[in-house]
């Protein structure tokens, strides 16, 4: 589905099972000769909604701006394709500089029923892109992702902003959260530290970190973290990579992986005032809810699969 700036559009689906949504931002500049940058996207500009009608219910799974959905869902993985962009046409002369920017939107698996709608609005602001960009010919294509999965509840997607020049603030994230992040957008740097300490209490799962310990324990979340890049084309030796994009966003949990969940969940923090600036500190966090109709038809679904692929086994 593609949308230019200014408009809205929705894709509604009615059938299928869908766990995400992808967003992908086309920018073609507006002369030949002429490279896109960063700052030529405004990705907060951009609104993305997921919403789900069941039951005569409305159920937004996510609806905030892409920068914010496309950073929490980045951040381990494709943050440079979010940032940077993949080039599709290099600037030069007689050539117009084409830059695609994209990220995946998780919303956890949706096994749509019969009279069920699911439903992904995206709107991009007139004053999305630069003036290096061509407007009238740039869009923003998006489109769901099937998947084969069981629907054991719905998960949602939040966001809140941290209040700016605040020393402390706390946020009660509540049940079943799977996965917690603290996103920073101003600061390109260590030394211009943010947060000093943090806490995060629930059921089962308690921790403080110092602002130093959230960043050596940063290697413990991007386990496929590439330690080194090539410095030439073609590669002919590694590099040490330079600083993260947005070195000072962290995860603070994340049990997803391992499909752990935490109650009464809480965090607090305490910043350092100064750099604590407006609208670029958010705790952004992930949780579901369900019930035992939802899970116990997953079981069953997974258990009459299972059979089946049993029954396609030859016999010994």
């Amino acid at each position: 589905m593609l949308v230019k700036v200014g408009e809205s559009r929705q894709d509604t689906r009615t059938a299928g099972t869908y766990n995400s949504v992808t967003i992908a931002v086309n920018m073609i500049a507006a002369a030949a000769n002429t490279a896109l940058s960063v700052s030529d996207f405004k990705p907060e500009q951009l609104q993305v909604k997921v919403i789900l009608k069941r039951n005569g219910a409305t159920e937004y799974l996510l609806n905030d701006n892409f920068r914010l959905l496309g950073t929490f869902n980045a951040l381990e993985n494709g943050l440079n394709e979010l940032i940077n962009g993949e080039d599709l046409a290099i600037a030069s002369a007689g050539i117009k500089a084409n830059k695609l920017r994209f990220a995946t939107l998780q919303f956890g698996t949706v096994r749509l029923n019969p009279g069920d709608e699911l439903t992904c609005e995206v709107t991009p602001a007139l004053n999305m892109f630069g003036a290096a960009v061509n407007s009238s010919e740039s869009f923003v294509d998006f489109d769901f992702n099937p998947c084969v999965d069981y629907e054991a509840a719905l998960f949602y997607t939040k966001a809140q902003v941290v209040t700016a020049n605040t020393t402390s603030e706390s946020f009660n994230l509540g049940n079943n959260v799977t996965k917690v992040m603290l996103l920073n957008f101003d600061k390109d740097n260590l030394y211009e530290q943010v947060v000093n300490t943090l806490a995060i209490t629930s059921d089962k799962y308690d921790q403080q970190l110092t602002f130093n310990k959230l960043v050596t324990r940063r290697n413990l979340n991007f386990p496929n973290h590439r330690p080194a890049r090539y410095g030439a084309v073609p590669p002919t030796q590694s590099v040490f990579r330079l600083l993260d994009m947005y070195p000072q966003s962290f995860i603070i949990y994340n049990g997803e992986n391992d499909h752990t969940d935490l109650s009464n969940a809480r965090l607090d923090i305490s910043f350092n005032g100064s750099n604590n600036n407006v609208s670029q500190n958010y705790v952004v966090y992930r949780y579901f809810k369900g019930t035992q109709e939802q899970m116990l038809k997953a079981l069953q679904r997974q258990q009459k699969h299972m059979g089946e692929n049993m029954a396609a086994l030859p016999k010994a």
